[in-house]
Protein backbone atom coordinates (compact mmCIF):
# COMPACT_ATOMS: atom_id res chain seq x y z
CA UNK A 1 0.00 0.00 0.00
CA UNK A 2 2.49 2.39 0.69
CA UNK A 3 4.28 2.13 -2.77
CA UNK A 4 1.06 2.17 -4.44
CA UNK A 5 0.73 5.77 -2.86
CA UNK A 6 3.65 6.88 -3.44
CA UNK A 7 2.95 5.90 -6.90
CA UNK A 8 -0.28 7.77 -7.33
CA UNK A 9 1.58 11.02 -5.47
CA UNK A 10 4.32 10.32 -8.00
CA UNK A 11 1.57 10.63 -10.91
CA UNK A 12 -0.13 13.95 -9.19
CA UNK A 13 3.14 15.76 -9.16
CA UNK A 14 4.36 14.10 -13.11
CA UNK A 15 0.78 15.85 -13.66
CA UNK A 16 2.01 18.91 -13.81
CA UNK A 17 4.86 18.85 -16.68
CA UNK A 18 2.16 17.86 -19.18
CA UNK A 19 1.08 21.43 -19.13
CA UNK A 20 2.97 23.71 -20.98
CA UNK A 21 3.80 27.25 -19.27
CA UNK A 22 1.53 30.22 -20.43
CA UNK A 23 0.61 33.33 -19.36
CA UNK A 24 -2.79 33.36 -16.91
CA UNK A 25 -5.98 33.12 -18.64
CA UNK A 26 -8.34 36.22 -19.04
CA UNK A 27 -11.18 36.41 -17.85
CA UNK A 28 -13.07 34.66 -20.80
CA UNK A 29 -10.54 31.78 -20.73
CA UNK A 30 -8.26 32.27 -23.38
CA UNK A 31 -4.33 31.85 -23.03
CA UNK A 32 -1.40 31.50 -25.35
CA UNK A 33 -0.51 27.64 -25.49
CA UNK A 34 3.00 28.78 -27.18
CA UNK A 35 5.58 30.60 -26.89
CA UNK A 36 7.93 33.39 -29.44
CA UNK A 37 10.84 30.78 -31.24
CA UNK A 38 8.38 27.99 -31.22
CA UNK A 39 8.27 26.09 -34.60
CA UNK A 40 6.07 23.77 -36.40
CA UNK A 41 6.84 21.68 -39.55
CA UNK A 42 4.36 21.42 -42.18
CA UNK A 43 4.17 19.19 -45.86
CA UNK A 44 2.24 21.98 -48.94
CA UNK A 45 1.04 19.53 -51.35
CA UNK A 46 -0.83 19.55 -54.66
CA UNK A 47 -3.28 17.78 -57.10
CA UNK A 48 -4.21 18.33 -60.51
CA UNK A 49 -2.40 21.84 -60.90
CA UNK A 50 -0.89 21.68 -64.47
CA UNK A 51 2.56 21.99 -64.83
CA UNK A 52 3.27 21.55 -61.35
CA UNK A 53 3.50 18.71 -58.57
CA UNK A 54 4.16 20.11 -54.92
CA UNK A 55 5.57 17.64 -52.11
CA UNK A 56 7.80 19.95 -50.12
CA UNK A 57 8.60 20.21 -46.47
CA UNK A 58 8.49 23.46 -44.51
CA UNK A 59 8.24 24.91 -41.21
CA UNK A 60 6.88 28.00 -39.36
CA UNK A 61 8.05 29.36 -36.45
CA UNK A 62 6.66 32.00 -34.32
CA UNK A 63 9.38 35.17 -34.71
CA UNK A 64 7.36 37.94 -32.29
CA UNK A 65 6.83 37.89 -28.32
CA UNK A 66 3.26 36.84 -27.77
CA UNK A 67 0.58 39.64 -27.55
CA UNK A 68 -1.59 40.39 -24.30
CA UNK A 69 -4.80 38.71 -24.79
CA UNK A 70 -7.53 41.38 -24.31
CA UNK A 71 -10.62 40.88 -21.58
CA UNK A 72 -14.09 40.88 -22.42
CA UNK A 73 -13.24 40.75 -26.21
CA UNK A 74 -16.58 41.54 -28.29
CA UNK A 75 -15.46 41.33 -31.87
CA UNK A 76 -13.42 39.25 -33.79
CA UNK A 77 -11.11 41.94 -34.91
CA UNK A 78 -9.80 42.26 -30.98
CA UNK A 79 -8.58 39.01 -31.16
CA UNK A 80 -4.62 39.35 -31.20
CA UNK A 81 -2.11 37.24 -32.72
CA UNK A 82 1.62 36.84 -33.30
CA UNK A 83 3.95 37.25 -36.37
CA UNK A 84 5.20 34.31 -37.90
CA UNK A 85 7.52 33.24 -41.04
CA UNK A 86 7.73 30.30 -43.07
CA UNK A 87 11.07 28.52 -44.35
CA UNK A 88 11.53 25.89 -46.54
CA UNK A 89 12.76 22.75 -44.38
CA UNK A 90 15.15 21.50 -47.14
CA UNK A 91 17.21 24.20 -47.44
CA UNK A 92 16.25 26.77 -45.08
CA UNK A 93 14.86 29.94 -47.34
CA UNK A 94 12.16 31.95 -46.68
CA UNK A 95 8.67 30.36 -48.96
CA UNK A 96 8.77 33.96 -50.78
CA UNK A 97 5.84 34.38 -53.08
CA UNK A 98 4.65 30.53 -52.69
CA UNK A 99 3.41 32.96 -49.20
CA UNK A 100 0.55 34.53 -51.43
CA UNK A 101 -1.19 31.15 -50.76
CA UNK A 102 -2.24 32.02 -47.44
CA UNK A 103 -4.12 34.79 -48.90
CA UNK A 104 -7.06 32.53 -48.70
CA UNK A 105 -6.78 33.35 -44.77
CA UNK A 106 -7.82 36.85 -45.07
CA UNK A 107 -10.68 35.83 -46.60
CA UNK A 108 -11.76 33.98 -43.78
CA UNK A 109 -10.06 36.27 -41.32
CA UNK A 110 -8.20 33.78 -39.49
CA UNK A 111 -4.44 34.08 -38.47
CA UNK A 112 -1.65 30.91 -38.18
CA UNK A 113 -2.12 31.43 -34.40
CA UNK A 114 -5.11 31.38 -32.35
CA UNK A 115 -5.54 31.71 -28.27
CA UNK A 116 -6.50 28.44 -26.37
CA UNK A 117 -8.76 27.69 -23.73
CA UNK A 118 -12.37 29.02 -25.27
CA UNK A 119 -13.19 27.61 -28.73
CA UNK A 120 -17.04 28.29 -28.29
CA UNK A 121 -16.34 32.18 -27.85
CA UNK A 122 -13.87 32.12 -30.98
CA UNK A 123 -17.07 30.63 -32.89
CA UNK A 124 -18.87 33.47 -31.67
CA UNK A 125 -16.63 36.37 -31.99
CA UNK A 126 -15.49 34.85 -36.00
CA UNK A 127 -19.35 35.96 -36.71
CA UNK A 128 -18.78 39.74 -36.17
CA UNK A 129 -15.73 39.05 -39.08
CA UNK A 130 -16.19 42.30 -41.25
CA UNK A 131 -16.74 39.60 -44.80
CA UNK A 132 -18.40 36.82 -42.30
CA UNK A 133 -21.20 35.25 -44.79
CA UNK A 134 -23.24 32.79 -42.94
CA UNK A 135 -24.31 31.26 -46.24
CA UNK A 136 -20.80 30.09 -47.39
CA UNK A 137 -18.79 29.91 -44.23
CA UNK A 138 -19.18 27.35 -41.61
CA UNK A 139 -17.30 26.56 -38.50
CA UNK A 140 -16.32 23.39 -36.66
CA UNK A 141 -15.68 22.79 -32.98
CA UNK A 142 -14.69 19.20 -32.14
CA UNK A 143 -12.91 17.24 -29.72
CA UNK A 144 -9.16 17.83 -30.89
CA UNK A 145 -9.76 20.64 -33.69
CA UNK A 146 -11.33 24.59 -34.47
CA UNK A 147 -11.75 25.54 -37.65
CA UNK A 148 -13.62 27.32 -41.04
CA UNK A 149 -14.37 25.78 -44.20
CA UNK A 150 -15.74 28.32 -46.79
CA UNK A 151 -17.45 26.95 -49.96
CA UNK A 152 -19.27 29.34 -53.04
CA UNK A 153 -20.25 27.82 -56.34
CA UNK A 154 -20.96 30.19 -59.66
CA UNK A 155 -21.54 28.51 -62.76
CA UNK A 156 -20.16 25.42 -62.76
CA UNK A 157 -16.84 26.26 -60.81
CA UNK A 158 -17.05 25.16 -57.08
CA UNK A 159 -14.47 27.05 -54.73
CA UNK A 160 -13.62 26.00 -51.44
CA UNK A 161 -11.06 26.93 -48.18
CA UNK A 162 -11.10 25.18 -45.35
CA UNK A 163 -8.77 25.74 -42.42
CA UNK A 164 -8.16 24.09 -39.26
CA UNK A 165 -6.13 25.10 -35.68
CA UNK A 166 -5.06 22.35 -33.10
CA UNK A 167 -7.27 23.03 -30.13
CA UNK A 168 -4.48 21.88 -27.39
CA UNK A 169 -1.99 24.52 -28.92
CA UNK A 170 -3.77 27.00 -31.27
CA UNK A 171 -1.70 26.73 -33.91
CA UNK A 172 -2.56 26.00 -37.80
CA UNK A 173 -3.51 22.41 -38.42
CA UNK A 174 -4.76 22.31 -42.12
CA UNK A 175 -5.24 24.92 -44.45
CA UNK A 176 -6.45 23.56 -47.92
CA UNK A 177 -7.56 25.62 -51.14
CA UNK A 178 -9.43 23.99 -53.48
CA UNK A 179 -11.38 24.27 -56.70
CA UNK A 180 -13.71 22.24 -59.28
CA UNK A 181 -15.38 21.90 -61.93
CA UNK A 182 -18.69 20.23 -62.79
CA UNK A 183 -18.58 20.49 -66.10
CA UNK A 184 -14.84 19.28 -67.01
CA UNK A 185 -14.52 17.30 -64.03
CA UNK A 186 -11.38 18.81 -63.15
CA UNK A 187 -10.21 18.97 -59.80
CA UNK A 188 -7.37 21.20 -58.44
CA UNK A 189 -6.34 21.53 -54.59
CA UNK A 190 -3.30 22.73 -53.03
CA UNK A 191 -2.59 22.13 -49.12
CA UNK A 192 -0.29 22.88 -46.11
CA UNK A 193 -0.70 20.12 -43.66
CA UNK A 194 0.99 20.19 -40.35
CA UNK A 195 3.03 17.03 -39.74
CA UNK A 196 2.25 14.07 -36.68
CA UNK A 197 -1.24 15.53 -36.74
CA UNK A 198 -3.36 13.56 -34.29
CA UNK A 199 -6.19 11.55 -35.17
CA UNK A 200 -9.56 12.19 -33.95
CA UNK A 201 -10.49 10.07 -30.30
CA UNK A 202 -10.02 10.62 -26.62
CA UNK A 203 -7.02 12.76 -26.40
CA UNK A 204 -5.65 11.33 -22.98
CA UNK A 205 -3.13 14.12 -22.71
CA UNK A 206 -5.47 16.70 -23.97
CA UNK A 207 -8.20 15.75 -21.55
CA UNK A 208 -5.86 15.86 -18.63
CA UNK A 209 -4.34 19.64 -19.93
CA UNK A 210 -7.83 20.60 -20.35
CA UNK A 211 -9.13 19.14 -17.03
CA UNK A 212 -5.86 19.85 -14.34
CA UNK A 213 -8.18 20.68 -11.68
CA UNK A 214 -10.60 17.66 -12.14
CA UNK A 215 -7.90 14.97 -12.59
CA UNK A 216 -5.65 16.29 -9.55
CA UNK A 217 -8.79 16.40 -7.15
CA UNK A 218 -9.63 12.26 -8.69
CA UNK A 219 -6.32 11.96 -7.69
CA UNK A 220 -6.30 13.83 -4.14
CA UNK A 221 -9.54 11.69 -3.63
CA UNK A 222 -7.94 8.45 -4.53
CA UNK A 223 -4.61 9.15 -2.53
CA UNK A 224 -7.31 9.79 0.75
CA UNK A 225 -9.13 6.72 0.56
CA UNK A 226 -5.61 5.04 0.08
CA UNK A 227 -4.62 6.77 3.34
CA UNK A 228 -7.58 5.79 4.71
CA UNK A 229 -7.39 2.29 3.90
CA UNK A 230 -3.71 1.95 5.10
CA UNK A 231 -4.63 3.31 8.78
CA UNK A 232 -7.37 0.77 9.14
CA UNK A 233 -4.97 -1.90 8.41
CA UNK A 234 -2.56 -0.86 11.26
Amino acid sequence: MKRALQLLIALAISAVFFVSPVAAATNQGLEWAVASGDAFNFHLTSTGVTNMSLNEALYMNITSAMPAIPNSMTTWAEVPYPDVGWWWSSNGTTIGLYGLLFLGLLALGTPFVLPTGNFTLLGNLIKTYVMWNSTTTHYANSTLYWGLTYSDTEDDETNTLQVSYLKSDGVLARYVIGSSNSTSHETVSVSFIRDNLPAEGFDIIGFIQQNMLLVGAGVLVIVIIGAVVCMKRK
